[in-house]
C-alpha cells in the first residue's frame, strides 16, 4: 500500500471519527456509542498493522483516549441493563446503581468532549512517520496473531487473557476486511484465510467475556453497602448460576480456539 493511500485512509478515518463523536451527546444512544467505539477499534487495529515491523507502535492522543474509555464504561453498563433485564434478574438497588453509573460517565464526557481534541487526532494521525506498506506485512501481522492465540491457549488462560484473545480476533477481522477493500496485494497474501469462521469466533469470544465482566461487576457490588440483605443473597444465587455456565462456556470457548488455530 503507497504511503499517500495510508494517508488518506487515516485523515478519511479521523473524519469519520469526528462525526460520530458529535453524534454520541446529548442522547447517548446505543447504537451512536457503539459506532463510535467499533470505528476507534478499527483505526486502533490499523495503527497496529502499520507498526508491526516498528519498534514502537503508534498510539492515540490520551485526551482522545479518554474519550474511548468513558463510551466504553456507558456501553457496558447499556450491555449489562439488556442482559439482565432479559434474565429477569430482580436486583433493584444493582439497577439504580447502573444509572447512577452511566449519568456520571455523560457528565465525563461532556466536561471532556472538544472538537479541539478531534482535530488533535487528525493532525497527530498526519504527523506519523509513514512509508509504503510492504504486502508481507499482512501476513506477518495475521501469522503473529495466530501465533499469540495458540500460545495463551495452550494453557489455562485467565479472563485478562481471554480479552486479549478478543482483541487479537478484531484485530485480524478488521484489518483483512480493510485489505479486501483498499490493499489488493495485502488481501492476496491471507485470501485463504476463513472470514466467517473468524467473524464466529469474534462473535462467541466477544458474547463470554461481556457476560464476564457483568459477572464481575455483580460480585464486586455484592458487598455494597447500598445492597438490602433480601437482594444481597438473590444476588448471590444469581453470579453462583452464571459462574457455573461461564465454566462451562469458558470449555467451549477453549475448544473453538484451539480448533480454528489448529486449522490454520
Amino acid at each position: 500500500m503507497k504511503k499517500d493511500t495510508v494517508e488518506k485512509l487515516l485523515s478519511g478515518k479521523a473524519e469519520k471519527l469526528k462525526k460520530l463523536s458529535e453524534a454520541v451527546a446529548p442522547k447517548f444512544a446505543e447504537e451512536d456509542i457503539h459506532q463510535f467505539r467499533v470505528e476507534v477499534k478499527r483505526l486502533r487495529s490499523f495503527l497496529r498493522l502499520l507498526s508491526i515491523d516498528r519498534k514502537k507502535e503508534f498510539k492515540l492522543p490520551k485526551k482522545f483516549k479518554k474519550l474511548y474509555d468513558i463510551c466504553g464504561e456507558i456501553r457496558e453498563m447499556q450491555l449489562e441493563q439488556k442482559r439482565l433485564k432479559k434474565l429477569n434478574a430482580n436486583l433493584p438497588s444493582y439497577f439504580t446503581y447502573m444509572e447512577d453509573h452511566v449519568n456520571k460517565q455523560k457528565q465525563l464526557w461532556e466536561k471532556h468532549y472538544s472538537k479541539k481534541t478531534l482535530d488533535k487526532l487528525k493532525e497527530k494521525l498526519a504527523d506519523l512517520d509513514i512509508s509504503n506498506a510492504d504486502p508481507k506485512l499482512m501476513i506477518e501481522f495475521i501469522d503473529k496473531r495466530l501465533k499469540e492465540l495458540k500460545e495463551i491457549n495452550e494453557g489455562e488462560p485467565n479472563n485478562e487473557q481471554i480479552h486479549a484473545h478478543r482483541k487479537q480476533v478484531k484485530d485480524m477481522l478488521y484489518n483483512i476486511k480493510l485489505a479486501e477493500k483498499e490493499w489488493k496485494k495485502g488481501f492476496e497474501t491471507i485470501s485463504k484465510l476463513p472470514l466467517k469462521e473468524l467473524d464466529a469466533l469474534s462473535d462467541t469470544i466477544g458474547n463470554y467475556n461481556d457476560e464476564r465482566i457483568i459477572l464481575d461487576h455483580l460480585i464486586a457490588f455484592s458487598t455494597s453497602p447500598d445492597i438490602q440483605p433480601t437482594e444481597q443473597q438473590r444476588l448471590f444465587d444469581f453470579c453462583s448460576e452464571e459462574m457455573k455456565k461461564q465454566i462451562l462456556k469458558k470449555r467451549k470457548l477453549q475448544d473453538a480456539i484451539r480448533k480454528f488455530v489448529k486449522e490454520k
